[in-house]
């Protein structure tokens, strides 16, 4: 199975950016479980759950983007 997940950032948060046009169904689906920042027309997520971090990169992996 391909490695899908990095570490964690120093402070313990799994970190993704995705496109803006996703933010109030990440929102809506995780509610107090994540940390969305907004940048431009990419969002920053944050969350300390590994299996969360996952569960949207398989269902948002259209919307993610490249670092």
């Amino acid at each position: 199975m391909a490695k899908i997940l990095g570490p964690p950032s120093p402070n313990g948060s799994f970190v993704l950016i995705l496109d803006k046009s996703i933010r109030d169904r990440l929102l809506r689906l995780y509610g107090g479980r994540i940390i969305v920042e907004d940048y431009g027309e990419t969002v920053i997520v944050k969350t300390k759950s590994r299996r969360i971090a996952i569960e949207i990169i398989r269902r948002f992996q259209k919307y993610l983007k490249p670092i």
